[in-house]
């Protein structure tokens, strides 16, 4: 149903943002 495909867009969500901010972090790590 559609509230479980949001929810589910929201996940896939949130996972991308944790990632970035870990792939941000070790960029930052780098300098």
């Amino acid at each position: 149903n559609e509230v479980q495909g949001l929810s589910t867009a929201a996940l896939g969500y949130q996972r991308v943002v944790k990632e970035n901010r870990n792939l941000y972090n070790m960029l930052q790590d780098l300098k």
